[in-house]
């Protein structure tokens, strides 16, 4: 008991020490049937005239960042500027059509394969933020956006699915038992079960993906099944016999069947290694 609370310990701090990641360039890449991750775009777009100033320092910022090959800003020529205000805005709606806002403008990152999105969107914030005023409205999106979005969401409602479950068993256990040991003997044995998986996953850098969103819930729910068997074998046993021996006839009447179940649904998970989805494979 005292090895698997360490090592439960140990997953996660693990787990407390990486950001699980959504690898939403991964997905995709993978889904299109390549074998490489190919370079990813981040769009920053400005409420600012094409030829600001401002454009030129954040391509020169967001260049600076690690992880970034590239930059382009579709700035307009000085040339431009000498126009009437009518045509240079029929220039400008017959190269960007006719609903586009013109007093819109934008950098594009290009991104290298295999960057990590986290510490790349900080920065990349952060780079607006000192380059542009204020008030100036901005928007910035693209995969590597996405990414992180995906995966702040999925751990915040990851978290609130694990504490419903959690209270649910709470209640159900009291319910089942009427005992302090009822309650927190099945809860202490699944959660250490949830902290060795969240160290699993975040130690290997698994993608935060659909799936994997329910893999903790489902792993207290599965884990508490058999809880709660031996659970109430025991107290039936205690009815006619010691505790120490209703413990160990217990556990010799329901190992064998929580094994089988145990089994069949490891089995169960195993065959999802054989779909074609990359996202189900990891699950």
């Amino acid at each position: 008991l005292l090895l698997v609370v360490l090592l439960a310990a140990v997953a996660g701090g693990r787990s407390r020490g990486r950001q699980v990641h959504f690898d939403l360039t991964g997905l995709y890449a993978q889904a299109g049937g390549q074998v490489t991750q190919q370079p990813s775009q981040v769009v920053v777009a400005v409420r600012a005239p094409p030829s600001s100033p401002e454009l030129v320092v954040l391509a020169a910022a967001i260049e600076a960042i690690d992880g970034v090959d590239s930059v382009f800003v579709p700035l307009v020529p000085d040339e431009f500027g000498r126009l009437p205000p009518e045509a240079l805005e029929r220039a400008m709606r017959s190269a960007w059509g006719s609903d586009r806002s013109l007093d819109w403008s934008g950098v594009v990152a290009t991104v290298a394969p295999g960057v990590n999105s986290r510490p790349l969107v900080q920065q990349l914030n952060q780079a607006v933020s000192d380059s542009l005023d204020t008030g100036t409205e901005r928007l910035v999106v693209g995969v590597p956006v996405l990414d992180v979005a995906h995966a702040d969401a999925g751990q915040a409602e990851q978290t609130r699915l694990v504490g419903l479950v959690a209270l649910g068993f709470t209640l159900t256990l009291f319910v089942l038992f009427r005992s302090v040991a009822g309650v927190v003997l099945p809860l202490a044995s699944v959660g250490v079960s949830a902290v060795l998986v969240l160290g699993v996953v975040a130690y290997r850098e698994l993608p935060l993906s659909g799936p994997l969103l329910l893999l903790l819930p489902m792993v207290l729910i599965f884990g508490l099944a058999d809880s709660v068997h031996l659970l109430r074998r025991v107290a039936a046993e205690r009815l006619r016999q010691e505790p120490e021996q209703a413990v160990i006839h217990a556990v010799r009447a329901v190992s064998e069947r929580c094994l089988l179940t145990t089994v069949t649904t490891a089995v169960g998970f195993l065959a999802l290694t054989a779909t074609s989805s990359p996202t189900l494979r990891t699950f």
